[in-house]
């Protein structure tokens, strides 16, 4: 992603480095919880619970939940979704991982790529609430998905944390 944006930078400016663009990281609000399941399919998703007590309780999930293993599978879908919109309408180069999207862009262009991406987003879960705004970022070093991509110095490593 980011020597995709450095290219096309420099088809404009060959002179062109990382140091003249930035990276922003967005992260969907509770992820699996946006994607509903239908109604007919909704038994597909109850689970049986006997309480200490002996009592059977049964929660029926009308959306994703945490905890299924095939949850990151299906949400899958809807990332690949968000990423091909993205990657019409950005100015620079995005990737997503999940629920947590990335973009690479001239630094002028930062707010205005992230507004894009929010907004399909939004449109795609019918939700103005689908991104968790304080989670955003933005910067030319960012801890991105456990790594740390720094700009200045051109280096991707892991993260700390």
């Amino acid at each position: 992603m980011i020597n995709r944006t450095l290219e096309k930078l420099q088809e404009k400016n060959p002179l062109a480095t990382f140091k003249q663009f930035s990276i922003w990281k967005k992260d969907l609000t509770k992820a699996y919880t946006l994607f509903s399941i239908r109604p007919d399919c909704v038994s597909k998703f109850a689970v049986e619970l006997i309480t200490a007590l002996g009592v059977l309780l049964v929660l029926i999930f009308f959306c994703g939940v945490f905890g299924w293993d095939s949850t990151p599978a299906c949400f899958q879908v809807a990332t690949r979704a968000i990423l091909y919109e993205a990657r019409l309408v950005l100015d620079g180069e995005g990737e997503m991982y999940v629920d947590d999207g990335i973009g690479c862009v001239e630094t002028a262009l930062v707010s205005s790529g992230m507004e894009k991406f929010d907004n399909i987003c939004c449109d795609l879960f019918n939700s103005p609430e689908a991104i968790q705004r304080s989670k955003d970022k933005q910067g030319q070093r960012l801890d991105v998905i456990e790594y740390v991509i720094d700009l200045q110095t051109g280096m991707v490593s892991v993260a700390r944390k």
